[in-house]
Parts: structure tokens; C-alpha cells; sequence
């Protein structure tokens, strides 16, 4: 089967195209604070203790980590699913992985938030 550019930039799109790299952007920035917040921190002692109690005192961590959550998620599959789309040349394939990616992304999504749910106090 001959190479065939235009059909897959037919299923990748620009929305695709710019949230990766706005979630990227949105990593770096996340890498940063987690630098600063860790290792750059007034607790040089970080467990599993300190981190639930910055999560169960301040909303705004919360809030932090139910965006870091999607944002991952989205970037990783996204850019896998890229990845792949420059080795399958195949529209079905393509679609197929597509369909995969967000699949396992949905799965890891539910499995991240039902495990970070146990930091809310009802």
C-alpha cells in the first residue's frame, strides 16, 4: 500500500494538534510547581502522610490534581495515538487505535478519579 499523507491528516484534526501542545505547556508548568513544592519545599520529609494531609487541608490542591488528572490522560494517548498514526498507514487502523487510546484513556481517567475520591471528606 503506497504511502498515504492526506489520508491521515484527514483524522487528525487541529483540535488535536493544539491541546497537545496546550497540555503540554500545562505539564511543563506542573513539572515546575512539583520542583518547587518537593524539592525546593520547607518539608524536606515527604511520605504518603504528607501528601494526604496537603490534600485533605487545601481545595486548591485538589482542584490542582482533578485538571492534572484529564491533561495527562489526554496528552499521553494523544501523542501515542500520533506516534502510531505516522507508522499505519491504514485509515482503519488508525481509527481503530483512536478508538483504543480513548478507550484506555477513559478507564485510566475513572480508575485515577475513583482512586482520588477517597481524599474528599463527605
Amino acid at each position: 500500500m503506497p504511502f498515504s499523507f492526506a489520508a491521515r491528516q484527514g483524522l487528525r484534526s487541529p483540535f488535536s494538534w493544539f491541546f497537545q501542545r496546550l497540555t503540554g505547556l500545562f505539564l511543563a508548568y506542573t513539572l515546575f510547581v512539583h520542583i518547587r513544592v518537593i524539592h525546593f519545599g520547607n518539608n524536606p520529609h515527604i511520605d504518603f502522610a504528607t501528601v494526604t494531609a496537603r490534600l485533605e487541608e487545601s481545595g486548591l490542591w485538589k482542584a490542582y490534581y482533578i485538571a492534572f488528572i484529564p491533561v495527562v490522560v489526554f496528552h499521553g494517548m494523544n501523542g501515542l495515538w500520533t506516534i502510531l498514526t505516522d507508522y499505519w498507514t491504514g485509515i482503519g487502523k488508525s481509527k481503530f487505535a483512536l478508538f483504543v487510546f480513548w478507550s484506555l484513556g477513559a478507564l485510566l481517567s475513572a480508575f485515577a478519579f475513583v482512586s482520588f475520591s477517597s481524599f474528599f471528606q463527605y
